[in-house]
């Protein structure tokens, strides 16, 4: 009797003991992933505190990271919910993972007082030769940046077929962003592979250029970014266009038109009411075609819109620069434009080196002018911005 009894006993204490087997076996696997997790990590982020919460592995298809913190301090902080990475067996002989797929990444970057390219010191981007990855996903994607030279507070989703180098969809939205000259806020931005999505801008500033409600149609593909049926406020009037960017080679064609555009809101935005005084709305188009910093063709022609407007030139440097070019006495100039009517007006857009120059030609009650407006540096300035600036 006493055999029966401990018979039953003994097969549940074996059961208890190959469960604690198991749960050990478990948690020495998963310290020892988390371990090597956090190695492999370490060698890209030198000097940097990592943590990891837990891991979950199935070795015939799937290994999954929650609750990682990359740390360096004063430097940068990078948080993800999960890291989930889908591979086949027949995947891994053929060294390829199908799926990186990323949660709830955070990357803060803090280095008020360096430039950006200051991180390259402090991560070691390797290549490897081990395993490929075929897709990407992120989701709730933030991106907190503040360097010497930009500050940027962002979101982004994105899918991408990295085996076809193709981003398959994105969503982006920009809280704010200040680089320069530039700055923009509560922007967003989302499309799909060949197919329509959409751009919205409330607000941009490019050093004196104010845009708003600026908005347009964005096609994508491997070799192409389009901007369609574009349009934004400017000067008191509209702008409306398209523009076309090919990749990676970053050669485009812009083409614009303007309609209601306000010479005064002009002298204002430009800061150049202490020069002249100006009345009149203009209308006209401008292209420009190049490929990366290089400008290969630019044109532009603007009108007076009837009947005309009014020009008042109130600096008198600018009067004896125009007199000793034009060979005509300044005190003749001042008189004819102490309030100068005119009923036709062209204004020509042009490059002069990293110049803009407006070729402003006048035709009124008192004459025939003509005089330029020089914008210096516009060319370089806003070349620097596009490529990052500092940044790249």
């Amino acid at each position: 009797m006493r055999y029966q009894k401990s018979t039953p006993n003994r097969k549940v204490l074996g059961f208890i003991i190959f469960l604690i087997a198991c749960a050990g076996l478990v948690i020495f696997h998963e310290r020892v992933i988390i371990t090597l997790a956090k190695k492999n990590i370490a060698e890209v982020f030198p000097g940097s505190s990592i943590a990891i919460d837990r891991c979950h592995f199935e070795p015939t298809h799937l290994l999954a990271f929650q609750g990682i913190t990359i740390k360096k301090e004063k430097i940068y902080d990078i948080t993800l919910k999960e890291l989930r990475i889908d591979y086949t067996l027949v995947s891994l002989v053929r060294r390829a993972i199908e799926k990186v797929s990323v949660s709830g990444l955070t990357v803060r970057i803090t280095t008020p007082r360096a430039s950006a390219r200051a991180l390259s010191r402090h991560i070691a981007l390797k290549p490897s030769g081990a395993l490929s990855v075929r897709k990407l996903a992120v989701t709730d994607g933030r991106l907190d940046l503040r360097t010497q030279e930009v500050r940027l507070e962002a979101g982004i989703s994105l899918g991408a077929d990295i085996s076809r180098l193709r981003l398959e969809h994105f969503t982006f939205t920009l809280d704010s962003l200040t680089s320069g000259d530039v700055h923009a806020e509560n922007a967003s931005c989302s499309g799909a592979y060949n197919e329509a999505g959409k751009i919205f801008i409330p607000q941009v500033r490019f050093n004196k250029i104010k845009l708003a409600d600026v908005s347009a149609t964005l096609r994508f593909t491997e070799s192409v970014i389009a901007f369609e049926h574009a349009s934004a406020r400017f000067l008191g009037g509209m702008i409306t266009g398209a523009a076309t960017v090919k990749v990676p080679e970053f050669s485009y064609v812009i083409d614009l038109h303007g309609t209601g555009l306000d010479a005064q809101v002009f002298t204002k935005d430009f800061e150049l009411e202490d020069k002249f005084k100006m009345v009149g709305h203009w209308e006209g188009s401008l292209k420009a075609v190049g490929r990366a910093a290089a400008v290969t063709f630019f044109d532009s022609n603007f009108g007076a819109v009837t009947p005309g407007g009014n020009l008042e030139i109130i600096d008198k440097k600018f009067v004896e620069d125009m007199a000793q070019r034009t060979k005509t006495p300044s005190d003749i100039l001042l008189e004819r434009f102490r309030d100068y009517h005119y009923n036709k007006g062209v204004v020509d857009l042009s490059l002069e080196g990293n110049d803009m120059v407006a070729g402003v030609i006048l035709d009124g009650e008192k004459g025939k002018s003509n005089f330029k407006i020089y914008l210096h540096d516009f060319l370089k300035t806003l070349l620097n911005q596009i490529q990052g600036g500092g940044i790249a």
